[in-house]
């Protein structure tokens, strides 16, 4: 009998919190509020290539929590930064989580900032990261346009 014993490597741990157990993924709102937070801290450095990144993140985390208005206004606003991104090529957001591709690029910007990740910065800079009700998303999306 032969038994196999999985091992998941240290970056599978990476979307957990240090404060949460190792058991519980955050809440897709959380991540939402968080990743568009961030979003909003670099409209205002201008640093519009983070922006859409933190944008994309909150757009996948907003049709996980079926936020469909928000995940729509989040690809509207990275592609009128930059048509030419590979959201352009998905008619929706829910279009372009399934593909494949689109998910690698996705699992890289998981790297380019984790919830952890997110959740330090946001404290390191005094602000604040209660989670967003699905209303407050939306207004604060519509002041970055």
């Amino acid at each position: 009998m032969i038994v196999a014993i999985f091992i998941r490597p240290p970056q599978f741990y990476s979307h957990f919190s240090s404060n949460r157990s190792r058991h519980t993924m955050p809440s897709p709102e959380l991540t939402l509020s968080l990743f568009l937070r961030l979003a909003v801290v670099s409209h205002e450095r201008g640093q519009m290539l983070p922006r859409n990144k933190f944008l994309i993140l909150a757009g996948a985390a907003a049709c996980t929590a079926a936020w469909l208005p928000v995940a729509v206004r989040c690809r509207e606003l990275v592609l009128g930064n930059n048509a030419a991104h590979m959201l352009h090529r998905f008619e929706t957001f829910p279009d372009a989580l399934r593909s494949g591709e689109f998910q690698v690029y996705l699992k890289q910007l998981g790297k380019f900032c984790s919830i952890e990740r997110a959740e330090h910065l946001l404290d390191s800079q005094g602000v604040d990261s209660a989670v967003l009700s699905e209303a407050d998303a939306i207004q604060i999306l519509d002041q970055l346009a």
